[in-house]
């Protein structure tokens, strides 16, 4: 049996709150000053992306790299890209703030932001709010489409098994949870970001189709949304899966690269569990008022708007917490843990 059991005569999931085996990681060299990577694409996997492969793609590795490839060498199933120098983004290094009710909660936050298996994971759901290396970074396209391709280096069954581990572990009465409760900001942005690393993932390394009528400085879409200066609302939604809102008034580029993003936002946001599932149908409203009525779904069955819920906190139910072990179990067979 796995490190997870289910006790049937309570009705309840049972887990072990010590730290999951490192996952495998296969490690490249990335050359930073260079303009040149090698990347694997894979078709985007939504459905609304499904009824347009060519609009844009996902930038992802193949799973089974040779241990004995030039480009690095295999320790376990992770793909990590590693720059000849220390330019790669750090979640919270601007420092993890203050007024925290458990001191076992610092801790542990110190403790995934060290950890070496999160770090390579290099989760940009991490960083978009609180990475001050990041946000320098995304100053300009030729710094930041470089973090992207190694964020997107990455095997994303793997490290989203490692983050939901490390959420399903901040709950618990021994690391954060009285702190969630009281919704300590740091602790539910890392929250949010744990269990939204996949669908961030997705939404970053998703590449556009070059088009003559659209003057892109990168092939990524989050790229050519951060570093638009005409457009500066254009990055917005990407910070939907973090369970914040688009502000009022925003009115992102009608693009494909939007258009696309937003169809494999509906997709998650019905998983309850979710900040998209809050987050997700004011936004879509929004942007079908800029771009017209069938732009993108703005009723996913199942989806509610933001006014029908009272905080963030009801975006993530007890219920979901439970729900998002089943996702732990099924990422970790995935990548051979169980």
């Amino acid at each position: 049996m796995g490190r997870f059991q289910t006790d049937k005569r309570a009705s309840e999931i049972l887990f072990d709150h010590s730290p999951m085996p490192d996952p495998p990681l296969f490690k490249r060299q990335f050359d930073f000053g260079s303009t040149t990577s090698t990347s694997h694409k894979a078709t985007h996997t939504s459905s609304s992306a499904a009824a347009s492969a060519t609009a844009s793609q996902i930038d992802a590795p193949s799973p089974t790299a040779s241990s004995s490839d030039d480009e690095g060498t295999s320790t376990n199933g992770i793909i990590s890209a590693q720059p000849t120098g220390d330019n790669l983004p750090k979640a919270f290094d601007g420092g993890l703030g203050t007024n925290y009710t458990q001191p076992a909660c610092v801790e542990f936050l110190k403790d995934l932001i060290r950890n070496d298996t999160v770090n390579s994971c290099l989760p940009v759901s991490l960083f978009l709010q609180n990475s001050q290396s990041f946000f320098t970074a995304s100053r300009l396209s030729s710094t930041l489409d470089p973090v992207i391709s190694a964020s997107c280096y990455v095997v994303p069954q793997a490290c989203a098994a490692v983050m939901a581990n490390w959420a399903l572990r901040m709950r618990s009465s021994s690391a954060c949870s009285q702190d969630y409760d009281r919704q300590q900001p740091t602790v539910r942005q890392a929250y949010n970001g744990l269990i939204s690393y996949q669908v961030t993932y997705s939404a970053i390394c998703m590449k556009a189709v070059p088009s003559a009528a659209n003057n892109q400085s990168s092939d990524y879409c989050y790229t050519n949304a951060v570093t638009n200066t005409s457009s500066p609302t254009d990055v917005y939604p990407y910070y939907l899966p973090l369970g914040v809102s688009l502000p009022a008034g925003s009115l992102p580029t009608c693009s494909k690269c939007l258009q696309d993003t937003m169809g494999m936002f509906a997709d998650v946001a019905r998983n309850k569990s979710s900040p998209l599932s809050i987050t997700y149908v004011d936004a879509a409203q929004q942007i079908n008022i800029a771009c017209g009525n069938a732009f993108v779904n703005a009723t996913p069955p199942g989806v509610k708007a933001a006014s029908a819920a009272n905080t963030l906190a009801a975006s993530i139910p007890s219920v979901g917490f439970v729900a998002l072990t089943t996702v732990v179990l099924a990422a970790m067979e995935v990548v051979g843990l169980l």
